[in-house]
C-alpha cells in the first residue's frame, strides 16, 4: 500500500489490498469500503462468510479488538479454531497497514471481489451440479444427486474431488438435498461422512439442505423425519454437518439455529419466507418471540404438529421476553431438555468471567475407584495420596469424603499441586478445563441434574449437591497380556472382581444418568463384567453408558455387535504402530488378530451402528519411542483419537524419563505429534501430547531422571 498516489482509484486501492491479503494465504471473497468503514469478507467453514469490520474508534461502541485509531469487529461470533486463525491473521496485517489505509474512502461505497481463474476448480464427478458462490461469499455449493442410484458418483470419488478442490485453492461444499429420492438409502451418505472425515475436520465440507415443498426439485422429507435418520447422522447435524433450510427455521426443529438465537452475539435471522406460520401449541412456547416459524408451503404439506413448544424452566414461572438475555441455566434448559442429540460447551453458554478459573473440572464430575481400594477424581498415579476408605464404603460417601473435598479445595485455591502430582497430563495439559465441559441433552430429569452439577461447579462447592457424572472402576487386576511396562499380567488375579452387589448398583446407575468407565487389568477378561455388559445390552432401550480401556484381544466381532449400543467410548491400548513392536511390547496375541477386531469396530462406526468415541493409546517406552510418528499416522488413517502416556515406574527398564537422551528424543517426537494432531483438528489429543512434553522438559531442566 506504500506510495499510493492521491489520484489512485479507490477500486485500485482495494485491489492492491486484496492481492496483498491473498499472498498471505487468506481466502478473500470481497472487500467493501464506504466512508470511514472497511469490510473484508473471508471464506469460512461450511460455505459461510467471515466479516471483519474496520471503523474509527467510537466511545461506547463495543469492538472485538481496537488500536488507538481503529476498531475491529468480527462476525459471526461463533468462530471455529481455523476461522479464528484466519481472522487474527487478517487483523494483524491490517493493524500494520493502519497508517497507510485511507481515513475516508469516499461517500459512495466501492467493492472489489477477486476473480478466480476459470480453470481453478477440478471438474466435478458426473451428476454433481456446481452452483455459483453465495452472494454473501463462501465456497460454491456442489449439489449431489441421489447417491444410491446406479451411475451416481461414489463417496470415494466425491471425497477425492473435494480434496483436489481444496488443494487447488477453490474449496467447495457438498450439498445433499433432503428429498425422498436422495436419502432412500443412507449407506452411501454414511460412507461419504467417513471419507470426508466429517467428525474431525474443522471446516464443513458437507451440508444438508431442507428444500421447501413449494420449490421444484423433489419432494422434501417432513421435518419430523429427522428422528428416523441414522443416529450417527443425527449426532452430527448442526455440528459437523450444517443444515440449510428453505422451510423456515423453527427453533424446536433446528438446534443449530436455536444455539445461534440463544448464544451468539449476532443471532442468525430466520429464513422463513414472508410471515412465519405457527401452530396452536406455539402460542405457549417460551421462545415464541424469537422464532421464525415455518413456511406456508411446509405447513400446508406437512402440517404443524411437528412444532414442539419450549417450556419454561421448572424452577421459574416468569415468561422469557428476551431469551438471549436470559440466565445461563434457562438457556441450558431450552437447549438440552428432551433433545438427546444436542451438545454444547460450557464456555458457549456462560460468560468467561463467570466460569471459575480451575485447573481441572474432574473433581466435580468424576469419581474413580482404584484397584486396591483407593479412590480419587482420576488415576491413582496422578495423586500424591489417593483416598482410603473401608472396603464397604459407598461411592456416594466417597464422593463427599475427605480426599475429594481436599482436591476441590486445592483446585479452588489455585494450588492443585497440594493434592495432584505435576506429572498429571490432565492438569499440565489443560485437557479438562471448566469452559471445555460439554453438556449433553437428554430427558428433562437428567438435564435438571446436569444443570445443578454446573451450578455446583460455578459455585466451586466443596460438597456438590449432585452425584458425579462418571464413575470409573477396575473390573479386575488380571490381564491376558504381559506388557513390558505393566505388571498386571504378572500379579493380576480374578479374585478381586467387584461382587454382584456392586454390579447391581452399577446397573441402576447406568440405566439412569450416570456414565461408567472400566479399566483393569483387562476388563473383558472379567466374567462378572462380561455378564454386566450383556445385561445392559439386553435392556429394551439400551443407551451408550459404558466406556472401556482394553487391549482389544477379547473384543471379538460377535461381542462388539452385542455391545455396540451401550459402549460410549473405547480406548485400545496398542502401544505400537507395527506388528513386530506390538508383539514385543504387549506380549499377547499377534497384531493381525487385533487389527481384525479394530477393523470391525471401524466398520460398525462407518455403518452408524457404533456411535461412541475411539482412541488408540500408546505408553511411550524405549522399545516403541521411534514409532511415535507412525502411531500418529495410524490414528489419522483410522480417524481415531491418539493418547500418549508416560510409564509409571521403570518396569523392564523401559521408562524414557530415566535417560537424558531418551527424554530429549521423546520431547522432539511428542512435540511434533502434538503439532500434527492439532493441524488435523484433534485438539484434545494434541494437548495431551504437549502435556508430556512439559512434564519431560520440566524434569530435564531440573536434572531429575528418576522414574515417574
Amino acid at each position: 500500500m506504500a506510495g499510493d498516489g492521491a489520484d489512485e482509484s479507490r477500486d485500485g486501492r482495494l485491489q492492491r489490498l486484496a492481492v496483498l491479503l491473498g499472498k498471505a494465504g487468506l481466502p478473500v471473497l470481497h472487500l467493501t469500503a464506504s466512508g470511514a468503514e472497511l469490510v473484508v469478507a473471508l471464506a469460512g467453514d461450511g460455505g459461510r462468510s467471515l466479516r471483519v469490520l474496520v471503523t474509527p474508534v467510537m466511545p461506547g461502541r463495543p469492538a472485538g479488538f481496537h488500536t488507538a485509531l481503529r476498531a475491529y469487529r468480527f462476525e459471526p461470533a461463533d468462530l471455529s479454531r481455523a476461522e479464528r486463525a484466519r481472522v487474527e491473521l487478517l487483523r494483524n496485517i491490517l493493524v500494520r497497514l493502519e497508517d497507510r489505509l485511507p481515513a475516508d474512502w469516499g461517500p459512495v461505497p466501492v467493492r472489489y471481489a477477486p476473480a478466480l481463474p476459470a480453470n481453478a476448480m477440478p471438474s466435478p464427478p458426473e451428476g454433481v451440479v456446481v452452483g455459483p458462490a453465495p452472494d454473501e461469499g463462501g465456497p460454491p455449493p456442489a449439489v449431489l444427486p441421489a447417491l444410491s442410484e446406479p451411475g451416481a458418483p461414489r463417496p470415494a470419488a466425491l471425497a477425492a474431488w473435494v480434496a483436489a478442490c481444496r488443494a487447488a485453492g477453490t474449496p467447495v461444499v457438498l450439498v445433499l438435498p433432503l428429498t425422498a429420492d436422495r436419502i432412500a438409502d443412507w449407506r452411501p451418505v454414511l460412507e461419504l461422512v467417513e471419507r470426508l472425515e466429517v467428525r474431525h475436520r474443522a471446516e464443513h465440507s458437507l451440508v444438508f439442505a431442507w428444500p421447501d415443498p413449494g420449490d421444484s426439485g423433489g419432494v422434501p422429507v417432513p421435518l419430523e423425519a429427522e428422528a428416523s435418520f441414522p443416529p450417527s447422522i443425527r449426532a452430527l447435524l448442526g455440528d459437523r454437518i450444517p443444515v440449510r433450510s428453505a422451510v423456515g427455521e423453527p427453533l424446536c426443529r433446528f438446534s443449530r439455529v436455536l444455539q445461534d438465537v440463544l448464544l451468539r452475539a449476532s443471532p442468525r435471522a430466520s429464513r422463513s419466507r414472508g410471515e412465519g406460520v405457527f401452530g396452536p401449541a406455539c402460542q405457549t412456547c417460551a421462545l415464541r418471540p424469537t422464532c421464525g416459524g415455518t413456511t406456508t408451503a411446509a405447513a400446508r404439506v406437512f402440517g404443524l404438529d411437528v412444532l414442539r413448544p419450549f417450556s419454561q424452566p421448572p424452577w421459574t414461572s416468569q415468561a422469557a421476553t428476551a431469551p438471549r438475555q436470559a440466565p445461563w441455566d434457562h438457556k441450558l434448559w431450552w437447549l438440552l431438555a428432551d433433545r438427546p442429540d444436542v451438545a454444547v460447551a460450557l464456555r458457549d453458554v456462560i460468560p468467561l468471567d463467570q466460569i471459575p478459573d480451575l485447573a481441572c473440572v474432574l473433581p466435580w464430575t468424576r469419581l474413580e475407584l482404584h484397584e486396591g481400594g483407593s479412590h480419587g477424581p482420576c488415576c491413582a498415579d496422578y495423586l500424591h495420596e489417593p483416598g482410603r476408605a473401608p472396603a464397604d464404603a459407598r461411592p456416594a460417601d466417597l464422593w463427599q469424603g475427605t480426599l475429594m473435598r481436599a482436591v476441590r479445595r486445592a483446585m479452588a485455591d489455585g494450588e492443585p499441586g497440594r493434592t495432584c502430582r505435576p506429572t498429571c497430563p490432565i492438569w499440565t495439559g489443560g485437557t479438562d478445563l471448566p469452559g471445555d465441559l460439554v453438556l449433553r441433552g437428554g430427558p428433562s430429569t437428567a438435564v435438571l441434574t446436569r444443570i445443578q452439577r454446573v451450578r455446583d461447579l460455578v459455585a466451586v462447592r466443596e460438597e456438590p449437591r449432585t452425584p458425579p457424572a462418571t464413575i470409573c472402576f477396575s473390573a479386575t487386576s488380571w490381564c491376558n497380556y504381559d506388557c513390558l511396562m505393566c505388571d498386571c499380567g504378572e500379579r493380576g488375579t480374578l479374585d478381586d472382581q467387584p461382587d454382584p452387589a456392586f454390579y447391581e448398583q452399577m446397573a441402576a446407575w447406568a440405566l439412569g444418568d450416570l456414565e461408567l468407565e472400566t479399566n483393569g487389568g483387562e476388563p473383558l477378561a472379567a466374567p462378572r463384567f462380561l455378564a454386566f455388559l450383556d445385561r445392559l445390552a439386553a435392556e429394551p432401550s439400551p443407551r451408550p453408558s459404558v466406556g472401556i480401556v482394553t487391549n482389544g484381544a477379547l473384543l471379538t466381532p460377535d461381542r462388539m455387535d452385542r455391545w455396540a449400543s451401550i459402549l460410549r467410548g473405547i480406548v485400545f491400548s496398542l502401544n505400537a504402530a507395527t506388528p513386530g513392536t506390538y508383539l514385543d511390547v504387549n506380549r499377547g496375541i499377534p497384531w493381525p488378530r487385533v487389527r481384525a477386531h479394530l477393523d470391525h469396530v471401524l466398520r460398525l462406526r462407518a455403518q452408524g451402528r457404533y456411535l461412541g468415541g475411539l482412541t488408540y493409546s500408546m505408553v511411550v517406552l524405549r522399545r516403541n519411542l521411534e514409532e511415535v510418528p507412525e502411531f500418529v499416522d495410524l490414528t489419522l488413517r483410522d480417524q481415531v483419537d491418539a493418547r500418549f502416556l508416560l510409564q509409571i515406574g521403570n518396569r523392564n527398564d523401559q521408562s524414557v524419563a530415566t535417560d537424558p537422551d531418551l527424554a530429549a528424543r521423546a520431547v522432539v517426537l511428542l512435540r511434533e505429534a502434538a503439532r500434527r494432531l492439532r493441524e488435523a483438528g484433534r485438539d484434545r489429543p494434541a494437548s495431551g501430547a504437549q502435556s508430556l512434553v512439559r512434564v519431560l522438559s520440566d524434569r530435564m531442566s531440573r536434572d531429575d531422571f528418576r522414574p515417574l
